[in-house]
């Protein structure tokens, strides 16, 4: 699972959070095999203009995968520095190319290429990933829409008006769906080949007489990445990159940690539950409880994630001038602990959604318990219309409320009805005081009491099912993230 053994220091990113996938990509073979494709493109260029033979391009060329890391970090702790010493590795393998490789550039044409070729491929796993979870929300939004589950609606955490269970996971995944747009139209850019300062100077030296300008050389290199480039930068690309990237896995950190903190809330009250699987323990005393162990992951990684982006602030606020070295350790950390979190959170609400277990039996008990106080604005509006001026009506509502909360509080049964008929007829209206007792009901009978929020869940799921169209169907594999 790891190189180093159990025995020193590993970050739970290495194994315990986050996809092999994700790890992959992140991993300290696939970077330099993106450094050495940056020298690819460099030699090929040149190769191009004349400025190295095929033969010396060939021999870069059927070496460019050989990486080896151990060589590598064996030069660098004489040269002290990764680049130059990895350089190094890869001209010792190529003996009839090896000593062009690096010629003109400087370290941060390589790295920023590479990263920002590495960030994308991070970036488009996410994408896939949070497509996949809403597409789990999908069907199970379309499954209680179709019930037609009501369910009691909560504000600052209180019992409230009654909302459908499909409205409310609507809710959480427009947020989603919002950041999935996010994700589709960002573009990320490389440095370029630009040398140590951004102005190119190196790279117009080696090219004198060769026939081609420094921009076009540049722009040749980028097109064989695929990668569009910056116009000005320092010896490093703009920081702010990061910044802006990580604005959008802030955002899905931030509406992950709302939607499964509402999970844990709810299943605190019995009305859903995440999935418990077949000899899981919730807890190591208690043997009766289900935690809500991977809602509570999601939760605590996705505040992680959220502090990464002060993190992004810090490197681009501090790259100076044309550049300081403030910010290369701190994104050797953030980017891809960042990255790895947010993997493991999307692969864990998605186990969550699909798997989601709703009980219910309990959620119409809670809405039988508290919806009558829900439904005394509709009582309300109706006392008016029969001539209670409504400041003496809501005074009345509220004292048999509060009267009715005591005891719901105390487990009895939601008395409300008998104390508001009681009221009403005490009321000097003779037209209030025909309201019978099923008509009470009728008003209070909070199930219908939802306003438009089907059709608006109906709406919804139109949209959600047209931006899914363009991603395939696939199975989640369990045993990507096993903790």
């Amino acid at each position: 699972m790891n190189t180093f053994g159990y025995d020193t220091y590993l970050s739970p990113a290495t194994w315990r959070y986050g996809s092999r996938e994700m790890r992959a990509i992140f991993s300290e073979v696939n970077r330099r095999r993106h450094w050495r494709k940056v020298w690819v493109a460099i030699a090929q260029t040149k190769c191009e203009i004349g400025l190295i033979t095929p033969e010396q391009l060939a021999d870069i060329e059927a070496h460019a995968n050989d990486v080896n890391v151990e060589r590598s970090l064996e030069i660098e702790r004489t040269l002290q520095h990764d680049l130059a010493a990895e350089a190094q590795a890869f001209a010792e393998q190529c003996p009839i190319g090896g000593q062009t490789i690096h010629t003109g550039a400087t370290s941060a044409d390589i790295t920023d290429n590479a990263d920002a070729l590495i960030i994308r491929q991070a970036l488009e796993l996410v994408r896939l990933r949070l497509a996949n979870l809403l597409r789990a929300y999908e069907q199970r939004i379309s499954e209680v829409y179709q019930e037609r589950l009501v369910a009691l609606g909560f504000t600052h955490i209180q019992p409230a008006q009654p909302v459908p269970l499909a409205y409310r996971l609507a809710n959480h995944a427009q947020d989603l769906l919002r950041v999935l747009w996010q994700l589709e139209g960002f573009q990320i850019e490389g440095k370029g080949t630009k040398g140590a300062v951004g102005t190119g100077a190196d790279y117009t030296t080696m090219l004198d007489g060769a026939g081609v300008s420094f921009l076009e050389f540049h722009e040749r290199v980028m097109q064989k990445l695929d990668l569009p480039a910056l116009t000005v930068t320092g010896q490093t690309a703009t920081r702010l990159v990061d910044v802006e990237y990580m604005n959008i896995l802030y955002g899905l950190a931030a509406t992950l940690h709302r939607a499964f903190t509402d999970q844990r809330i709810l299943q605190s009250m019995g009305e859903t539950q995440e999935p418990f699987a077949k000899g899981q323990k919730g807890s190591s005393v208690m043997a009766y409880k289900k935690n809500p162990k991977d809602s509570e992951q999601i939760c605590a990684l996705s505040a992680a994630v959220m502090s990464f982006h002060s993190m992004a602030g810090y490197a681009a606020a501090n790259n100076l001038l044309e550049r300081t070295l403030n910010e290369s350790a701190i994104r050797r950390v953030f980017i891809p602990e960042a990255f790895l979190y947010i993997d493991h959170c999307l692969i864990k609400a998605h186990k969550v959604i699909s798997g989601l277990v709703i009980n219910r039996e309990k959620i119409a008990r809670d809405l039988r318990t508290h919806g009558d106080f829900a439904g005394t604005g509709r009582l309300l509006v109706r006392l008016q219309q029969m001539g209670v001026p409504r400041e003496e009506a809501y005074r009345m509502i509220q004292s048999c409320s509060l009267q009715a909360q005591e005891a719901v509080v105390r487990g009895e049964e939601n008395p409300l009805r008998g104390l508001l008929l009681e009221a009403i007829h005490a009321l000097p209206y003779p037209e209030a005081r025909t309201l019978t007792a099923e008509e009470i009901a009728t008003l209070l009978d909070a199930s219908a009491y939802v306003g438009g929020s089907f059709e608006l869940t109906e709406e919804f799921l139109s949209v959600l099912r047209g931006a899914l169209s363009a991603y395939p169907e696939v199975q989640q594999d369990a045993s990507e993230s096993v903790f």
